[in-house]
Formats: C-alpha cells, sequence, structure tokens
C-alpha cells in the first residue's frame, strides 16, 4: 500500500455511527456524489440554508432524479444505490470516472457485537469483494485504503483522489492507460529484487 504525508493509517474511529461535526452529520447517507459535493461548498461558505430542500436530502425521487439528469448524466453519480437498512451507514465509497459518475458504497451495520458490512452499487452487480464480512469494532483507515487500492488494482484502474470526512472515506477511481501500468510493474519488480 502507498503511504502519504499526513495521514494517520492506525486512525480508529470510536464508532461509524457518531458524527464529528454539523457536516458530516448532514451528508451522512446522501447519495448524490454531485449533491454531497454542493452540500460541503454551500455549508463551507456559511449559505447551507440558501440551498434548495431538494439537494439535501438522503435519497430523491424518481422525477427528481430525471430532473437532475437533464442538467448532466454526472448528476446521476450515486443516485440509484439502494435505500440504506435500518442501522446502515456508509463507510466509504468508490466513485468511478465514468459517464455517469457510477458509485460503489461499502456499508456498515450493527450485528449484535459486532459490525458486518456490505457492498452495493447502483447496478445490483458489484464485483467488488471486501477481504472481510464482519468486524468487532470500526476498521482502522489503514484496512479501508488498502481494501479500496486493492480493488482498483484488480480492476486495471488506481485511485485518483482521496476524501476523508470523520469516518468515510471517498476514492476516486481512474483507467489506468497500458503506459502507466508497465512503468508500475517495471517498478514493482525493482522493488522486489
Amino acid at each position: 500500500m502507498k503511504r502519504y504525508r499526513g495521514i494517520k493509517y492506525s486512525f480508529r474511529p470510536d464508532n461509524y455511527w457518531y458524527d464529528e461535526t454539523v457536516l458530516q452529520a448532514i451528508l451522512r447517507n446522501v447519495k448524490g456524489t454531485e449533491r454531497r459535493k454542493m452540500i460541503k461548498v454551500f455549508y463551507e461558505q456559511g449559505v447551507f440554508q440558501e440551498l434548495e430542500e431538494t439537494f439535501t436530502k438522503t435519497s430523491l425521487t424518481d422525477e427528481e432524479r430525471k430532473g437532475l439528469a437533464k442538467i448532466h448524466p454526472m448528476f446521476m453519480g450515486g443516485e440509484y444505490l439502494p435505500e440504506y437498512v435500518n442501522d446502515e451507514t456508509e463507510i466509504a465509497r468508490i466513485e468511478l470516472r465514468s459517464t455517469l459518475a457510477d458509485v460503489i458504497s461499502i456499508r456498515a451495520k450493527t450485528d449484535g457485537d459486532d459490525i458486518s458490512y456490505s457492498v452495493v452499487d447502483e447496478y445490483d452487480e458489484s464485483e467488488f469483494g471486501l477481504p472481510f464480512d464482519t468486524s468487532i469494532g470500526p476498521l482502522t483507515l489503514g484496512e479501508q485504503i488498502e481494501s479500496l487500492e486493492k480493488h482498483a488494482k484488480e480492476r486495471g484502474q488506481r485511485v485518483k483522489k482521496w476524501h476523508f470526512m470523520g469516518p468515510c472515506v471517498t476514492a476516486v477511481f481512474e483507467e489506468v492507460s497500458e503506459e502507466d501500468a508497465a512503468v508500475r510493474q517495471s517498478q514493482e519488480k525493482e522493488a522486489k529484487q
């Protein structure tokens, strides 16, 4: 796993359901990627109250989704994720650099004394697999990053950008060109020697 300066990989939230800031509470379980970005900008500029209520909802109606899609297809990203079940929350998300800005959501929910994990996407066909189904407590930031980077590599992609907001990690994936893949393979061979 590539290490980035300034990231505390050993960070483990006390739980996934406690929001440390008002912004975290507002963004919790909002499905749409572009709506999440808008909420963050309006909040940070101190004008959140001016944002149309439709943009702040966790889920949109079919009519609202169609309206946003007319503006640009990227507004569909994340909007077709399945509804959250009771006590379920998103702990990580993968945003794909695609026309429709597809999203894969990694979710956690309490299961007795354990936390159980699931992966969903907008097409109900995610190939993303987690190396674990349950844990006793929340995962460390390093465990989440390692899992996301491994999945990107298996898909022939890489993580272009990371976003961290409380216990939620967002990775933006992009395709790796053949030239970049050849350079990476060469570097990995050199590192093993």
